[in-house]
């Protein structure tokens, strides 16, 4: 039977302390005042004593250094100590008397638990002997390109198992561990929920893309100029507010895919890993409100695309392929790393359709897995993968900084149907899917093909079979790609105005 003691003179904390902790292998002890916790020590020796910061005359912080004091005198058992706080900044009074371990009020019956727990299981102290005085620690870890590591005395840890697929090719589902490390004054900004969150993240991820190869991720409170800063299985965050929180961690945690995995030129081309880690944690971040039933806050996509359009049209881009330190402008440097990528690679599942683009992707992934490569292999493997010549478009997106604008410039009466003019106003050729509507409600979808503007055509009349009135003609109905100018993408009928 364990036995907990407890000094309190509040009744409502003897309360919730009791009802955390009893059970049928669990008693609870109290005294009333300071004064009477070592008596009540030397009388039975508990497994646990648990003190209220404030008690009458003889506080808590005095009443554990009153025991500290006596069992370094032989005259009291060691016991452990863990301590009620009334606020965070009592942390370091905590730490001064010694305590193995402090909840902060407001209580609550999990916090109680898991720190009583935790200090009766031994927590906080080494289960082996090291040499002459001095305990080392050894890690190794294989498929590596760098590495990391946080301590902390105040750090609370979480972790739960994610299940990232069959990672070993043995035809059964495997697991990684996904833990977080924070200060208590994290709890209320969401790192409570990381060790949960992560665990999504890898998993969405190790879907999305390969599975998580690591045996375990891991999440770090650190300082704010961490920010994000990811390493192979593990990430420091110093992001405050929980939304930035949450964007932050599936950020950096897909860094361990790209580029701690596929091993790419950070410094020469940014873009490789941080525009495409934009686009797998936009991917998560959807799959995260879907899989809740909530609503996103937010078209993550279409955020991508509005910050690299705002630079498009600031007059400020600059190439994607020029090196990191040759950038004039930060802003122009950031956007050509991660949004611009990002929205490439949108359009590319667009023009390629989804299950050709994720199978390309992956196997750009999967085949330079824990090697380095250029810009050239990816490129190389997307036309592999999918059968297509895209030379035009990895010249202009990624050399150029071209601009996409295509508008419907006629509508008119032919022959005993319709014709429908689009052109092609910026330098930026891209496949024009147009969408053309009729009065009865029916939809018909065209698409001018890429070829026509690479042979140097301002304009490609599209040809619309005779019948009911055409009210209205679309170009990229969905809003699937970068255009400057989505003003003139529409037309619609007098009428349907």
């Amino acid at each position: 039977m364990t036995e907990v003691l407890i000094a309190t003179d509040a009744d409502a904390v003897f309360a919730e302390v009791e009802a955390a902790l009893v059970d049928e292998t669990t008693s609870i002890v109290r005294v009333r005042q300071g004064q009477a916790v070592a008596g009540a020590v030397a009388e039975s020796t508990p497994d646990l004593v648990v003190l209220d910061m404030q008690i009458g005359n003889m506080g808590g912080i005095a009443a554990c250094l009153h025991l500290r004091h006596e069992a370094g005198a032989d005259r009291l058992p060691e016991v452990p100590v863990l301590m009620l706080l009334d606020r965070e900044v009592d942390v370091f009074l905590a730490r001064r008397s010694d305590a193995d371990g402090w909840v902060v009020k407001p209580l609550d019956a999990y916090s109680l638990r898991r720190a009583a727990t935790a200090i009766l299981q031994g927590g906080g102290k080494a289960t082996t002997e090291g040499e002459g005085g001095v305990l080392a620690w050894r890690f190794r870890a294989s498929g590596v390109r760098d590495f990391t590591w946080a301590t902390s005395s105040l750090y609370l840890w979480d972790a739960m198992p994610a299940e990232v697929g069959d990672r070993d090719g043995d035809g059964r589902p495997d697991s990684t561990l996904v833990h977080a490390f924070y200060r208590p004054d994290r709890r209320r900004a969401g790192w409570t929920d990381m060790a949960r969150d992560g665990g999504d993240i890898v998993r969405n991820l190790s879907q999305v893309l390969w599975p998580y190869p690591y045996p375990h991720a891991t999440a770090i409170q650190g300082p704010g100029s961490c920010g994000g800063m990811e390493f192979p299985m593990i990430t420091c965050i110093g992001a405050g507010p929980r939304g930035d929180l949450y964007g932050v961690t599936v950020h950096e945690l897909a860094h361990i895919w790209f580029p701690m995995q596929v091993a790419s030129d950070e410094k020469r081309h940014s873009w490789q890993d941080e525009g495409l880690t934009e686009f797998n944690q936009v991917q998560a971040e959807k799959d995260f409100y879907a899989s809740r039933g909530v609503a996103a806050p937010r078209d993550f996509e279409r955020m991508v695309r509005d910050q690299y359009l705002a630079i498009v049209k600031a007059g400020l881009e600059e190439p994607m392929m020029r090196h990191g330190d040759f950038y004039e402008n930060q802003g122009a440097r950031g956007i050509a790393a991660y949004m611009k990528p990002a929205t490439i690679l949108m359009m590319l599942r667009t023009m390629l359709g989804e299950e050709t683009f994720l199978q390309a992707y992956r196997t750009y992934g999967r085949e330079w897995q824990y090697r380095h490569p250029k810009p050239y292999d990816l490129w190389n493997t997307i036309e592999r993968v999918s059968r297509r010549d895209l030379d035009w478009f990895w010249r202009t997106w990624f050399y150029e900084t071209w601009a996409l604008d295509q508008a419907v410039g006629t509508v008119s009466r032919k022959g005993g149907g319709w014709q429908v003019v689009i052109e092609d106003r910026g330098m930026a050729p891209m496949p024009a899917p147009v969408r053309i509507t009729r009065a009865d409600g029916t939809v018909e979808e065209q698409v001018v093909p890429v070829e026509a503007w690479l042979r140097g055509a301002r304009q490609y009349p599209l040809a619309v079979k005779g019948g009911a009135e055409v009210v209205k003609v679309e170009i990229d109905a969905a809003g699937q790609y970068p255009d400057v100018d989505r003003d003139n993408n529409a037309w619609a009928a007098p009428a349907a105005r």
